[in-house]
């Protein structure tokens, strides 16, 4: 890359400093006359046989006709534009990003023949409303596997889990799925559940709450419902006791054929 060389360009035309001081607030300076001459700085951007092209940088501007004196050469301004100075050459010669500094007695603010360039910000590139986050994606679970069982195996599930066949012994597991059992309709899973609550197995001990689930097992007439009831009547655990009413749930079960109540019965030497 070539080095940047400076040039200087110097207007002949002088006038006298003190009011040239006032009106560029003191930025040029005296030549050896004691005329005030005002310095512009710019890069040379292009360059012919006879002429050159300087972009200026800063607010100042020469005027169509100064004439120039330059290390190098002479010349004459032949235009200012917004785009530049173009400088008629005499003699001498520039080279393309060379750095020129121009001194004229008639430099002025460019107006409309020289747009001001100021920094200024970059455009500000378009506000786009970011897309509204991707919902996450939902997982359906799996249905649970009671789900799919009929009634009967879900019941079986809760005795292998009571019982501890095939499976580590687990009441809390047992009474779950004894309980998903009922709400399939099965009236075993009634009274086992009835059962657990009376020795809390998988949950906290409670007579009473076993006697309402032996209570539903009757309703559907289920034969160790009625004995489990009988037996509550019987010894008063969750209920008032009432020997009365033990044998009639002993008779209505003996009578389906539960064999615990015929012969609970049988050694009270009571018939059904």
């Amino acid at each position: 890359m070539k080095n940047l060389i400076t040039a200087l360009i110097f207007f002949g035309l002088l006038i006298p400093s003190i009011n040239f001081a006032q009106d560029l607030g003191g930025l040029g300076e005296l030549d050896d006359g004691g005329d005030l001459e005002m310095e512009i700085t710019g890069k040379v951007v292009d360059v012919t046989m006879d002429s050159l092209k300087v972009k200026p940088e800063g607010q100042w501007r020469p005027q169509v006709g100064d004439p120039v004196r330059i290390v190098i050469g002479s010349g004459v301004v032949r235009e200012v534009t917004e785009d530049g100075i173009l400088v008629d050459l005499k003699n001498g010669g520039a080279e393309v990003n060379m750095v020129a500094r121009i001194r004229s007695p008639n430099a002025e603010l460019g107006k409309s023949l020289a747009k001001i360039e100021t920094p200024t910000a970059p455009a500000a590139s378009p506000v786009i409303p970011a897309p509204p986050p991707a919902s996450p994606k939902q997982t359906i679970p799996a249905p649970p596997k009671w789900a799919s069982l009929s009634a009967d195996e879900t019941y079986n599930m809760g005795a292998k889990y009571y019982q501890g066949k095939k499976v580590a012994q687990d009441y809390g597991k047992a009474l779950e799925w004894f309980q998903h059992a009922v709400d399939k309709g099965h009236i075993g899973a009634l009274n086992d559940i009835g059962v657990m609550h009376e020795l809390g197995q998988g949950v906290a001990k409670n007579p009473t709450t076993a006697v309402d689930w032996y209570r539903k097992a009757v309703a559907k007439n289920y034969a160790l419902g009625h004995y489990n009831l009988g037996r509550a009547y019987e010894t008063g655990n969750g209920i008032v006791k009432d020997y009365s009413e033990a044998l009639k749930s002993f008779r209505r079960a003996a009578r389906m054929g539960e064999k615990n109540a015929q012969k609970k019965l049988r050694s009270r030497r009571q018939s059904w």
